[in-house]
Formats: structure tokens, sequence, C-alpha cells
């Protein structure tokens, strides 16, 4: 991209002022047949233009991007209207000084050609000057893309390891805690649990780099995550989970739904009080819906834990890697709580 971008906007102004310069002195030494004649007119050409390509680069270095650019436009206005006057009278002094000094000079017919010339001058340099903000501009785009997608993605990159880290030290010393007392009660599951935590915490650490994932081993994860987070329900509590993706192959963001899966356990469950959650992921028509419902025991501002920070974060990796391809609805319906995940293929 940057070496394209300079044979864009450095290459070319430099081939059309080239041009400028040299065809005229090829259409004279054409058409007469002397190089003489054609050498001077080329140098006549390059010092009546070195004005106006000192008023075309200091515009594209200097008053574009630095004043135009920040929205100080009359302070641009200002600016070009002193170049231009610099402009005219540069080139009226070397017009002068190197003049064909064979020819008589008469300062009267000079100063009737510099009025008759004005307005020609003016349009030329705000032709020059409208060149210069055309690739300017173009060339400041285009660096602004560049440092956006640069930003998104390591934005991108943060949030998936944040996200990662949703997999924190209370979740694994609670799922560690629980499997050692199954270690005296039920060694078989305790060995089972003990089996999913290691996947679990593979897949989170080394099978999440690549930007997407296919949905197989999205499911495994959500399933060994939930088979864990089931170890601190008591009787009282009812877990479905119907997870029905035909093609597993679809490649998705990783860890994309544990902060709604989370928030499910940790708000839809009491250990005193009947409460269910209820998870679902289907593939319907052109879309990937996931969907939560939970009963409804919202937890005291001192038990949060950070609650809600899981969902922010969630919003925002969707905004950059699903815009206007995504929907999130998320609800208090009556004594339930409902949250639903679509996301267009």
């Amino acid at each position: 991209m940057g070496k394209k971008k300079f044979m864009f906007t450095e290459l070319l102004p430099i081939l059309v002022w080239a041009m400028i310069v040299v065809v005229p002195s090829m259409s004279s030494v054409f058409f007469s047949g002397n190089w003489s004649n054609g050498f001077r007119e080329m140098l006549s050409s390059a010092i009546n233009i070195m004005p106006l390509l000192i008023l075309y680069y200091v515009n594209y270095y200097l008053f574009i991007p630095k004043v135009l650019y920040k929205g100080e436009v009359k302070k641009f206005v200002l600016l070009n209207i002193v170049g231009f006057l610099l402009y005219f009278v540069l080139h009226l002094l070397l017009s002068y000084f190197f003049r064909d000094h064979r020819a008589p000079f008469e300062f009267r017919h000079s100063f009737v050609f510099m009025l008759w010339s004005l307005p020609w001058s003016l349009l030329i340099c705000i032709m020059a000057i409208g060149f210069a903000m055309g690739l300017k501009f173009y060339e400041l785009r285009n660096q602004q893309l560049i440092e956006e997608k640069e930003r998104k993605n390591e934005q991108t990159e943060a949030e998936l390891t944040w996200l990662k880290n949703q997999l924190n030290p209370h979740f694994l010393f609670n799922s560690l805690n629980n499997i050692s007392c199954q270690i005296y009660t039920d060694p078989d599951e305790a060995q089972e649990n003990l089996s999913r935590l290691s996947s679990l915490l593979r897949y989170a650490l080394y099978e999440t780099n690549c930007e997407f994932v296919p949905v197989k081993g999205e499911i495994e994860f959500m399933n060994d995550y939930i088979a864990l987070m089931k170890l601190r329900c008591t009787d009282r509590t009812t877990v479905d989970v119907d997870f029905n993706v035909e093609d597993t192959n679809i490649k998705i963001l990783p860890l994309l739904y544990i902060s709604l899966i989370e928030n499910a356990f940790k708000h839809g469950v009491s250990n005193n009080s009947d409460s269910f959650v209820n998870i679902s992921f289907k593939k319907e028509d052109n879309r990937l819906v996931f969907r939560v419902r939970n009963s409804n025991f919202p937890k005291t501002d001192g038990k949060r834990s950070g609650s809600g920070i899981g969902i922010e974060n969630l919003k925002r990796r969707l905004q950059l890697a699903y815009p206007k391809r995504h929907n999130y609805i998320s609800e208090r319906r009556g004594n339930e709580f409902f949250s639903e995940l679509s996301i267009d293929l």
C-alpha cells in the first residue's frame, strides 16, 4: 500500500509537470526542426512553471495537511492569497531576469502584460491548488483507513485477550473445588469433569488465536463450560441445552457467547429457589441464532463482580466483526430474563 501510495501521490504530479515543460518544447522541435529553439522553449517553460511548483508543493506538504485538514479554512484561503501574490511577483522576476536579452525591454509593455495575465495566473494557481488538494486528501484518507484498520485489529486482539480472561480464577477455583469433592463421591465423574476443564482451557488458550473459528469448536467449548457451571447448581436448578447447527464448519468469532452463558448462570440460578437456564443455538434460514432464557435473580451491586463488562465487550466485538449484520436483544420478560444474538451469514 505504501509503495502504491508513493507512486500515485508523488510520481503523478512530477509526470504532469514534466509533460507541461517537455511537450511544448518537443512540439517546437517537431515543427521547426531546430533543437536550439526547443531547448530555449524548455528552459522558458521550466522557469515559468517553477513558482507554480513551489506553490503546489507548499500546499501539498504544509497548507493542506496542517491547516485545511484541521478545518482552518479562512487561514488556508489567506495563506494562499499571500502565496499567489508571492507566486505572481516571483513569476515576473524570473521572466525579467531570464528574458531574451536580444529583445528590448519596455516596462510599459511588461506592466500591461502583467495585468492581462493576472486572471489567467489566478486560474492556473487555483487549478494547481485543487490538484494538490485532491491528491493530498486521497493520501490522507488512505492513511486514515490504514490506521483505523490497524487500530481495530489491535482493539480486537486486546478484547479477545480480555475475553479469554473470562475464565477467571474464581471460575477455575470453583471448578477445581467441585471436582476435588467429587473425587471421593464419584471418581469417574471427577475424572470426566477434569478432562472437560483441561479441554476448555486448551481451547481458550490455543485454539482461538485465529480471527474466526469453526462453530464445531465453539459448541464443544460451550458444552464443557456449561457442564462445569452445572457443578455449582443444586437439584432445584434445571439446565436445558439445545445446540443444533447442522453445518459446524461455519466460522464465527471465538468465545462469542461465553458472556451470555456466564450471565445466565450468575443471575439466573438460586440455591434457595427453583430456577432454570435454557440455552439454544441454531441456524435459522441464513442466520445463526443464540438464545438464552433464565429465571431472574439479579445480584446486588456488591455481588456483581464485573457483571456487564463482558456484555459491553461482546457488543464492541460484534460492531467490529459484524457491522449491520447482527442483532442483539436483552430484556426482562416478567420473572424471566431473555437474551438473543443473531448473526447474518
